[in-house]
């Protein structure tokens, strides 16, 4: 009788054999301001399952992200990472344990957060308590400042990148190469920033076997394969150092460019979050 309610207590808890989210980017980007137009996410659960590990010392931590590429959310990074915060003061400052959090969207000042939370001791948090976290119990929001985080617990009165269809495009596209941490920037489209209307970049891939997923969207094919050889510079721009593409390593597929190549590393895509790099280039003056 024992070994038969652990048998049923394991396969009911079902969240060991999850290999990620599902739709968890896809389904924040709605709670993000109107005004953001570059994100970063990162399915927690599949990266885990893919080789991240953030239940070590820092420098354990700080080992993974090199290893597996992936940008951590700013909750992590504010109140874990530069703070030097083991788990217990983290938990302290915020009301989370690392293992709460499944996934997150956003950016270093407003971010949205899926998993396991508890409304009442983020709210007495010292980060709750300041306005910076608010939660519900599958939402945790997150700002830097203005608007206050509790702001963001809801789909946003105006459409920001959740209503660019290719935005969302791009997002799923790269989910769908499994990217479990990835970067999405919008365009408008037109020749002034390279025609694309939305541009995105993800890690994928685990231990020796690390790919970079690459998805630019354009306004229709043709637009597509016009702009394929400004699509391969800018991608090796971006990842000069881990990755070379040719016009040939790019697959038209409709009005998206999609790239799904094998690197010997990583991408760093901390460092391109962080130096604030376009995948878009910026509209000319």
């Amino acid at each position: 009788m024992v070994v038969l309610l652990l048998v049923l207590l394991k396969a009911c808890s079902g969240g060991s054999s999850r290999t990620d989210a599902g739709s968890c980017l896809s389904d924040l980007l709605p709670n993000l301001p109107a005004s953001i137009d570059s994100v970063a996410g990162i399915d927690y659960v599949a990266a885990r399952h893919q080789g991240y590990a953030d239940d070590g010392s820092l420098e354990d931590i700080g080992a993974s992200i090199s290893e597996t590429g992936v940008v951590p959310d700013p909750v992590t990074v504010a109140y874990r990472i530069k703070p030097l915060a083991d788990d217990e003061r983290f938990e302290a400052q915020t009301g989370v344990a690392p293992h709460d959090i499944e996934c997150a969207i956003g950016t270093e000042q407003a971010a949205v957060l899926s998993g396991s939370f508890t409304p009442s001791r983020v709210k007495g948090s010292d980060a709750g308590a300041a306005g910076r976290l608010a939660a519900t119990d599958e939402v945790l929001a997150f700002t830097s400042g203005k608007p206050p985080a509790a702001d963001l617990l809801e789909p946003a009165t105006e459409d920001g990148l959740a209503g660019h269809e290719e935005v969302v495009e791009v997002l799923e596209t790269l989910r769908d190469h499994d990217a479990y941490s990835l970067l999405v920037q919008r365009g408008d489209g037109t020749e002034r920033n390279g025609r694309a209307r939305a541009a995105g970049i993800g890690a994928a891939g685990s231990g020796d076997d690390r790919n970079v997923v690459v998805v630019w969207s354009f306004v229709d094919e043709d637009a597509a394969n016009e702009g394929r050889p400004e699509v391969a510079e800018q991608i090796n721009t971006v990842l000069r150092g881990t990755a070379s593409v040719r016009n040939s390593d790019l697959t038209v597929d409709g009005n998206l460019i999609v790239a799904d190549l094998p690197v010997r590393t990583a991408p760093d895509l901390s460092a391109i979050f962080d130096a604030g790099t376009r995948l878009v280039p910026e509209p000319a003056a």
